[in-house]
């Protein structure tokens, strides 16, 4: 019974009804104080994303000049063909291109051909890996920060692919974005906001800081783009920062300001929100705690002893314990005594029934034996009368399945008493085997072989069926022979019958077969019959019960 207790005790579901009740002031005031919390996050993240959105719209001219510039001078015969006036050409886009340091023309290989600015011979860009990507791509590629190859200024540079007319990678021409002009315009805006900007690559990597603090890399930048998110600076600060796109998203501005300019206001206004309001709670529910425990909780383990007494039919000593209970406890313990007279009542007249049925039981069963030894009496002096032949043999087969029928259901009488419910076929096998050489005409002469194990149990219902079967198999076998082997095993939780003369060439199943079908039908098995070089082998294959 113990098992069904899932619902716990009454202290603990008393316990989980106060916490209960704590929780809406809870969520009143944890409700109130996240109104105030979200509005004031709201309120900075605005701030932060429009200051954000203010530095890249600033500050993305030389990157829009760098794309277009790249696009158009992409489209001309002289960049294509990197002619003698190429040179020239990067130049005077150089001159009017502002924060743009050098535009450059490559070819294929990596190899400089065009510069605005004079480089070295056999210069070449094929080790950077920003010309790498973009000679696997086939738009515009934007890199990190380094120092260019040819102008040696600190550069973001910008790279667009270059294709002939058959679609093949044909180099690039690349805009190098001077970094020193862009830091002192950031620089600028980080005075007049105070917090600290940066411009991150796609891969979180920082590609210049203007402010207090410094950041080793920001790899949540891009989700910035969507909510304010946090970060940690090298010197151990904690920052709230926003995201803006400067070049697509390649590369963009990020604007932090500390954490603390907004959280610890609005944090310190939830707490004294949600601590007065649950203080009050819980002085409360401490003093229903109290009174409960005391005039109902204690109460419960007396209660408890006194059902194991009655559970366990002992006597009930200190009757008036429960008396200073409250009344209702009182009265589920005046209930209980008076349950535990009723079912001792109840116990005597059952019990005083129990042996009045086994008496009946075991007249009844007595009366069947006498019954059957009467038929089975008859049986054989109608057949010691009987003058033809195919008669007695009639009479002496039913009076064999009558026999069988008494062996089972004296084995149901032997074992009332255990309440098993089963019995042991080998067992069964071996009283049936014997009374079948004592009960024929012919016992003398046949020679019966028994071999079973005491593995295989069956039912009484399937008792009854099996003997039959194996009667009908034995009697039928020992027509043509003087000798039958008889075999019971069990195995995979299978028994195995097997009834088998020593007549090769008989090929078919010992007895009835209709009969056999149906004694294994009402057993839930099946049977059959197999020819072998030493005679012929009837089986029976059922569960066990």
């Amino acid at each position: 019974m113990r098992a069904l207790r899932s619902a716990g005790t009454i202290r603990s579901n008393l316990t989980k009804i106060l916490i209960g009740a704590l929780v809406p002031m809870a969520f009143l005031g944890a409700w109130q104080g996240m109104l105030t919390y979200q509005d004031s996050r709201k309120l900075v993240s605005e701030r932060l994303r429009a200051s954000a959105w203010g530095i890249a719209e600033r500050e993305r001219d030389p990157f829009i000049i760098a794309r277009h510039s790249l696009q158009m001078v992409a489209k001309l015969d002289v960049v294509k063909r990197m002619g003698p006036d190429c040179d020239q050409l990067m130049t005077d886009a150089r001159n009017g291109a502002t924060g743009i340091t050098n535009f450059v023309r490559t070819d294929r290989t990596g190899a400089v051909r065009c510069s605005g600015i004079p480089y070295r011979p056999g210069a070449t860009l094929a080790q950077n890996p920003v010309w790498q990507r973009a000679a696997r791509a086939s738009s515009f590629v934007l890199g990190g920060r380094q120092i260019g190859e040819i102008s040696r200024l600190p550069v973001v540079l910008v790279f667009l692919p270059l294709f002939d007319q058959q679609g093949a990678f044909d180099g690039t021409v690349s805009a190098g974005i001077n970094l020193d002009r862009l830091a002192r315009t950031l620089k600028s805006r980080q005075r007049a906001l105070g917090g600290t900007i940066a411009l991150v690559d796609r891969q979180g990597r920082v590609v210049l800081t203007e402010g207090p603090s410094q950041f080793a890399a920001i790899p949540t930048a891009a989700a910035g783009l969507q909510e304010p998110q946090t970060l940690r600076s090298r010197d151990g600060r904690h920052w709230t920062f926003v995201a803006a796109p400067m070049f697509d998203r390649d590369l963009l501005v990020v604007y932090a300001e500390p954490r603390s300019n907004f959280a610890n206001a609005a944090l310190s206004r939830i707490w004294l929100i949600l601590a007065l309001p649950l203080l009050a709670g819980v002085l409360s529910l401490a003093g229903i705690w109290f009174a409960t425990q005391r005039y109902l909780l204690n109460w419960f383990p007396r209660l408890h002893t006194l059902a194991e007494h009655i559970a366990e039919e002992r006597p009930i000593t200190d009757q008036d314990d429960l008396a200073a209970a409250p009344t209702e406890i009182a009265d589920i313990a005046d209930d209980l005594q008076e349950t535990a007279r009723k079912l001792s009542l109840s116990r005597a007249a059952l019990q005083r029934a129990l042996e009045t049925q086994k008496s009946l039981t075991r007249e009844l069963n007595h009366r069947v034996r006498n019954n059957i030894q009467i038929i089975v009496s008859l049986l054989t002096m109608q057949s010691e009368k009987a003058k033809a032949e195919p008669v007695r043999e009639i009479l002496d087969q039913a009076r064999a399945r009558v026999s069988a029928i008494g062996l089972v259901h004296r084995y149901m009488y032997d074992q009332e008493e255990d309440g098993l419910g089963a019995v042991a076929a080998a067992q069964l096998m071996f009283d049936l085997c014997g009374q079948i050489r004592t009960s024929g005409r012919r016992s003398t002469e046949l020679e019966l072989q028994i071999d079973a194990d005491a593995h295989c149990r069956v039912t009484f219902d399937h008792a009854v069926p099996l003997v039959l079967f194996a009667l009908e198999a034995i009697t039928a076998a020992a027509q043509g022979t003087h000798r039958v082997n008889v075999a019971l095993h069990s195995q995979d939780h299978v028994c195995r019958l097997e009834v088998a003369d020593d007549l090769p060439g008989a090929g078919t199943p010992h007895g009835d077969c209709e009969l056999l079908g149906a004694l294994a039908e009402q057993m839930g098995g099946h049977f059959g019959s197999e020819q072998t070089a030493t005679g012929t082998t009837t089986w029976l294959e059922f569960a066990p019960g």
